[in-house]
């Protein structure tokens, strides 16, 4: 405004001014020209109601020539230098209008801040490097605007029934207040619909409350001082990227929530978000497709930086609703600062044959997680849970949860991991090789089917809550589709610690009847399978005969060095055995002393000398079952070496209870098979004594 002069006298002279320069003026650009002086809005239609269907820019083809500015007025307005002087700090405030000609304002530094309210740009717009205190295109319709160097110091909006029929480029703008595309419409199907690429916005960016784009928007390596809230807005571009943040920086929190709809790809490709990544209750739609290039993720936020928590779960509230994904989300390689919640949430992304992007429902490997994991409470996912190589600091909760295949190789659990109340367990899938957890927390009800399971280096402290029998806890491991033994040891491990010794030595039998048993099926399947040449097959056949049978001989002798009572078993039965060998063979005389004159006396009258030590079959065959143990009954009595006398003269001197076992004594007890006997009683105690001092020692088993 010019010094000394007031509102009226400036819009005077401003439109004296503009009179000069343009000759007569439109209905509309002399209220443009004689409010913009008084900062007030030029209402160029028959009513001031934002609402009312008089404002309204879809109809701006029916409103006559009174209601149309030249855009080349505007421009003079902010540009020229005596003009713009008696301009109010307000700025040019504008309403209902039809601006004809392109708005061109490029490389401009207007001192003033920029309102179109419910007004009509007929051609396209250009703020390129434009720079002035704030921007609103309120409720307005564009063709396009390009905007790339953008300086505004406060804020931008353009929402509130804001329609763009081409892009919105604001590359590289720099905005020192909040960008707010909140209830503004985008349309560029196929194309850029808003691009912010590199863009600077100090306060919040919001896309939000009814905002709907038609084409892909842009974020890629934006730098946003607080929230990023697309709460409620639709993104559409079908087969394409709906929405790309990649590597975009935002300090406060991301939401996509609240009725956020996405049909293209959502992308989050490296970025860093201070606060959460809030999905609740969102939608995202990118279902694969065999001749759909770039179809298949619904959300690929791989690499993605999250200070606090990420939510891929149930809206909260009364009218809450499930976060839904149709097609793979994707967190891979993940930076999580507290939980990964997806409790409720449906992921939807079956297996499609031939169609490489279909299979993974959620893909989260190397995900770091400072706290929990949560799959549970109506967590549903069609297709593949990787979670592989993934570090989560707190639990890992699956209960309640639904999974076709839960893919954990590699993860580790410092907390809990929970596989109890799993829904649909029979028909999942669980991998949990080279996984590791303090605690196991599961239940029977909540196991996969035989052949779904694998455990192999699986790795955990304790079984928290659910089975803990050696009995139970071995029908677990045998719903493995392959044997391995680690899970075996790690089974036995965690028993013995939790003082279950007994329990601890039945699994680690187990463990080793199956291992020769793996070992016995290779064998076989090797000698029946391959190319061997002659000399090969004869020489693998008593291999394999060889190594079966002395798998046999450890396993019913000593339990593969796990059972090693059985010994003493064994030395029972054979003693008790030669107790009823030996002792019907002596009342037969079968049994003789080893001494020659007693040998002579026992031959003549049936019995030894006096002084002679009497036989007793007990003692005999214990002394011959333990090696270590001479009682001398060994040394004093033995099978009799030859026929007896009295047999070959008929002499009868035996006690008459003597004869009545003496029936035939050749034809079922004879010296010759006492002597067989005893042999076999020698050789198998020292077999015995041997297995067992290994059993200890451990040179058998293998722990």
């Amino acid at each position: 405004m010019a010094p000394g002069s007031g509102p009226d006298q400036a819009a005077q002279d401003l439109l004296q001014l503009a009179t000069e320069r343009f000759g007569d003026l439109r209905q509309a650009e002399a209220k443009l020209v004689l409010a913009a002086p008084k900062g007030e809005f030029a209402n160029c239609g028959p009513s001031g109601d934002f609402n009312d269907p008089s404002n309204d820019p879809a109809k701006a083809d029916a409103w006559g020539p009174e209601r149309q500015v030249r855009a080349g007025l505007i421009r003079w307005l902010c540009t020229d230098r005596e003009a713009a002087s008696r301009v109010d700090p307000k700025g040019i405030q504008l309403m209902g209008a039809k601006l004809t000609g392109p708005l061109e304002l490029s490389f401009a530094s207007v001192p003033f801040p920029f309102l179109l309210k419910l007004c009509s740009l007929t051609e396209d717009s250009d703020f390129t490097s434009l720079s002035l205190p704030a921007l609103s295109l309120m409720g307005s319709r564009i063709r396009s605007m390009a905007a790339d160097g953008l300086d505004v110091k406060g804020d931008v909006f353009l929402g509130g029934g804001f329609l763009a029929e081409g892009e919105v480029r604001l590359h590289d703008a720099q905005i020192g207040g909040s960008l707010n595309c909140g209830g503004g419409t985008f349309r560029n199907p196929g194309k850029n619909a808003l691009n912010a690429d590199r863009a600077s916005v100090k306060g919040s960016l919001f896309l939000r409350h009814g905002f709907h784009a038609e084409g892909e928007v842009r974020l890629l390596n934006a730098q946003i001082g607080g929230d990023l809230n697309c709460g409620g807005g639709t993104f559409k571009n079908p087969g394409g990227k709906a929405f790309d943040a990649d590597r975009a920086s935002v300090k406060g929190s991301l939401f996509l929530r609240h009725g956020f709809q996405a049909e293209g790809e959502v992308r989050l490709l490296n970025a860093q978000i201070g606060g959460d990544l809030n999905c609740g209750g969102g939608t995202f739609k990118n279902t694969p497709h065999k001749d759909v290039p770039g179809s298949g993720k619904a959300l690929n936020a791989g690499g993605v930086n999250v200070m606090r928590n990420v939510l891929l779960s149930r809206q909260t509230g009364e009218k809450g609703k499930e976060f839904t994904a149709e097609g793979e989300v994707r967190l891979l390689g993940a930076q999580i600062g507290g939980d990964l919640l997806c409790a409720g949430g449906r992921f939807k992304n079956p297996p499609q044959n031939g169609v490489p992007e279909s299979g993974t429902a959620l893909y989260a490997d190397r995900v770091d997680v400072r706290g929990s994991v949560s799959l549970r409470q109506g967590f549903t996912a069609e297709g593949e849970v990787r979670l592989a190589g993934a570090q989560i600091g707190g639990d890992l909760n699956c209960r309640g949860g639904m999974f076709s295949a839960l893919n954990g190789q590699g993860t580790r659990v410092d907390h809990h991991l929970l596989l109890r109340d799993v829904r649909d367990a029979k028909n999942a899938i669980i991998d949990l090789r080279n996984a590791s957890a303090d605690a196991l927390f599961d239940h029977e009800a909540s196991w996969p089917a035989e052949g779904n399971l694998y455990l192999d280096g699986f790795r955990y402290g304790r079984v928290s809550y659910g089975p803990r029998e050696a009995e139970a806890r071995l029908k677990w491991l045998a719903l493995q589709r392959e044997f391995t033994p680690q899970p075996y040891r790690q089974l036995a491990k965690v028993l013995r610690e939790s003082g279950d010794d007994r329990g601890a030595r039945l699994v680690l039998y187990e463990m080793e009847k199956l291992r020769r048993t793996e070992q016995s099926r290779i064998w076989r399947n090797r000698l029946h399978n391959e190319k061997l040449s002659r000399s090969s097959l004869v020489m693998g056949w008593p291999r394999y005969g060889l190594a079966r049978a002395w798998g046999s001989v450890l396993r019913y002798t000593i339990g593969y060095g796990f059972r090693l009572q059985c010994t003493l078993y064994w030395l029972i039965g054979l003693t008790v055995l030669g107790t009823l060998l030996f002792g019907f063979g002596y009342m037969g005389g079968s049994m003789a002393p080893t001494e020659r004159e007693a040998y002579a006396c026992f031959e003549k009258q049936g019995w030894p000398p006096r002084h002679y030590q009497a036989f007793n079959p007990f003692i005999y065959a214990l002394e011959n079952s333990v090696p270590v143990l001479k009682l001398g009954q060994d040394s004093a009595w033995a099978p009799d070496p030859g026929p007896r006398e009295q047999e070959r003269a008929g002499a009868v001197n035996f006690p008459t209870w003597k004869w009545l076992v003496r029936v035939r004594p050749h034809a079922w007890v004879t010296p010759w098979l006492l002597r067989c006997y005893r042999w076999l009683q020698i050789v198998s105690g020292w077999m015995l004594a041997t297995l067992f001092v290994a059993g200890v020692t451990g040179v058998v088993r293998k722990e």
